[in-house]
């Protein structure tokens, strides 16, 4: 079903996307694929967000070319995400909608990007290190430097409103503990 959204997209803007498999080792899985002019682009399913007409996706490149497209209102919207290197890449770790915006987290080479999105508007809080976790409205992080002593920082989401740090214990308690992204569902789940 999300794949089939974007291609509908894709093709409105003359661009002929299919549903190919891809594998690594012994793990396959789909992903669309395009050609753009002499780069082929492609997208994860885990990439893509829907919410009512409102559509996104991330997509990158062979030629290390990345692009958040997001469909809000009827409008396209493109963001070429902040990147130190684009050779080193871009991982996207959550792309969701959530109380109206579009959430995105991304880390590239030096650090994570947590982006909130809302009329063709990008705010983004950033930080050096690679520990998060999510408990609803709250975005917990672990920078490499500057860690205040027993304490976890909080992020308030989509506002990226720094706030208080909290316990070490009461993070433990309220599923705020950051965990190594690749460990982490940042999704929201009520």
């Amino acid at each position: 079903m999300k794949f089939e959204r974007v291609i509908e997209k894709l093709k409105e803007q003359g661009f002929d996307a299919k549903i190919v498999q891809w594998s690594s080792g012994k793990i396959t899985w789909d992903k669309l694929l395009w050609q753009n002019g002499r780069d082929e682009c492609y997208v994860m399913e885990e990439d893509i967000a829907i919410e009512g007409n409102n559509i996104a996706w991330f997509q990158s490149s062979f030629r290390d070319n990345f692009l958040l497209n997001l469909y809000e209102n009827g409008e396209l919207f493109q963001w070429e995400p902040e990147m130190h290197n684009p050779a080193f890449g871009c991982i996207c770790y959550l792309l969701e909608f959530y109380r109206g915006y579009l959430i995105f987290v991304y880390r590239e080479k030096h650090e994570v990007y947590i982006c909130s999105v809302k009329n063709k508007k990008v705010n983004y809080f950033k930080f050096h290190g690679e520990l998060m976790n999510r408990k609803d409205d709250r975005m917990s992080f672990e920078t490499y430097m500057n860690k205040p002593d027993g304490k976890v920082r909080v992020i308030k989401i989509p506002e990226l409103i720094e706030v208080e740090p909290i316990g070490s214990i009461t993070a433990e308690e309220t599923g705020l503990t950051p965990i190594h992204l690749i460990e982490v569902d940042l999704r929201f789940s009520s």
